[in-house]
C-alpha cells in the first residue's frame, strides 16, 4: 500500500511540473501545491532538499502569503524550470 502511495504521489509532481516551463506563467496556488508534493520526498531523497530550495526562495520573493491572492500569476524562471 505505501509504495502504490509513493508512485501516486510520484506521477503528480510529475504532472505537475509540466506546468512549470521557463516563461510560462503559473499560479501561486499552482506552486504551493508542487511544493506540497515535493516536500514528503525530502526524507526519503538524500538531495531532494537542494531541489526544493530554489522552488521556495522564488515563490517566496514573488508571492506574500498575507498580501497576494493565491491566483496571482507568477513567471516561472529558466533556474526554476531547470531545478525541477
Amino acid at each position: 500500500m505505501a509504495k502504490l502511495t509513493y508512485l501516486m504521489n510520484a506521477n503528480s509532481i510529475k504532472r505537475t511540473t509540466t506546468y512549470f516551463l521557463p516563461g510560462r506563467c503559473v499560479s501561486a496556488l499552482k506552486a504551493q501545491h508542487l511544493l506540497g508534493l515535493v516536500a514528503p520526498t525530502t526524507a526519503i531523497l538524500p538531495h531532494a532538499r537542494l531541489k526544493v530550495r530554489p522552488l521556495q526562495t522564488w515563490l517566496l520573493s514573488n508571492f506574500n502569503p498575507l498580501l497576494d491572492n493565491q491566483q496571482k500569476k507568477l513567471q516561472v524562471t529558466r533556474k526554476i524550470s531547470h531545478s525541477l
